[in-house]
This record gives C-alpha cells, sequence and structure tokens, in this order.
C-alpha cells in the first residue's frame, strides 16, 4: 500500500461555494478538504478510491467539463506527450536559460563547444523544440509562464505533510 500524506493545494472559492462545500461535507461526517481529497482519490483512480463506480463518475466528470480535450496549450502538449516530466524538463532548461543571462561567462565552456553560437546551446535547443508546436497566435511568453505555474503548484504540492494513517 502507498503511503498518504497530507498535502496543500490553494482553491480559489467565493464565500458561498466555501459555505456550500463545509455544509456538503457537514452532512457526509467529513472536513471539506475530506470530500475534495475523496473525489481527487477517485478522478486519479488511487488505491484509496471510494470504488470503481466512483472513478468511472468522477471520470465522466472530467470529460464532460472538456478539461480533457481540446487544450493546444504548450503545458497540454507536454504532459500528454512525456507525463509532468516534460513540464520539470521544460522548466529546468529555463533555469539554466535564466542563470545563462544572469551570468553568461559561467558557460563559456559551452559556448565554445558551438562555436559561441547561443541558438546552438543545449538549453535553446531544448526550449525551441518544446514550444515548436505552439498553435499560431499562441503566446510563448505565456505559455511557457503558465508552465512555471504548474511546476511550481507540482513542488509545492509534492511537500509531504504528516502521513495518513
Amino acid at each position: 500500500m502507498v503511503d498518504l500524506y497530507k498535502r496543500k493545494v490553494t482553491l480559489e472559492l467565493t464565500d458561498v461555494e466555501v459555505r456550500e462545500l463545509t455544509e456538503l461535507a457537514a452532512r457526509a461526517d467529513m472536513t471539506a478538504g475530506e470530500l475534495l481529497s475523496a473525489f481527487v482519490h477517485d478522478l486519479c483512480r488511487s488505491e484509496w478510491r471510494n470504488g470503481s463506480d466512483e472513478s468511472d463518475r468522477a471520470e465522466d466528470w472530467y470529460d464532460r467539463t472538456g478539461f480533457a480535450y481540446g487544450s493546444m496549450s504548450l503545458a497540454a502538449n507536454l504532459v500528454q506527450e512525456e507525463g509532468i516530466g516534460g513540464i520539470i524538463t521544460l522548466v529546468d532548461t529555463l533555469e539554466s536559460q535564466q542563470m545563462y543571462r544572469e551570468d553568461p561567462e559561467s558557460w563559456k565552456e559551452e559556448l565554445e563547444e558551438v562555436d559561441g553560437n547561443e541558438e546552438e546551446l543545449e538549453f535553446v535547443r531544448d526550449i525551441e523544440k518544446a514550444v515548436e508546436n505552439l498553435p499560431k497566435g499562441s503566446d510563448r511568453e505565456e505559455q511557457l509562464q503558465k508552465c512555471r505555474r504548474i511546476m511550481e503548484e507540482f513542488r509545492w504540492m509534492n511537500e509531504k505533510g504528516e502521513a495518513v494513517k
């Protein structure tokens, strides 16, 4: 059995939604966090799910909202092809690019290997490869920033809290 840990997630809810979520949870003798966790377990088909029918319904909800289809975002494309690892790699590459911008002298060896052609640096090629399939009209910086936010949230959520028994 996989260990279960408390994690933090930020939600954006109205005051009415908070009240109604709390009431729904209380009717089930749960906290709002426990109720949302139960739904996530079903949606992700984890071993903690409430059953296969519940997982099917959660998946149906996800499919019906359109979240799963039609997104042409960079993040969606990367995850479709490589899972979260695609975003991790891109964000790491963007961090290399930032380090280069801040201290190009420290990249002297790498630049010498590509005869001073910055466009041939590995991180530049990797970024270009990641964004080459962006739909026309997409804002490249906006798409890269979204990947950074997803990665930041993933790292933040991945910090293990106390173990749940």
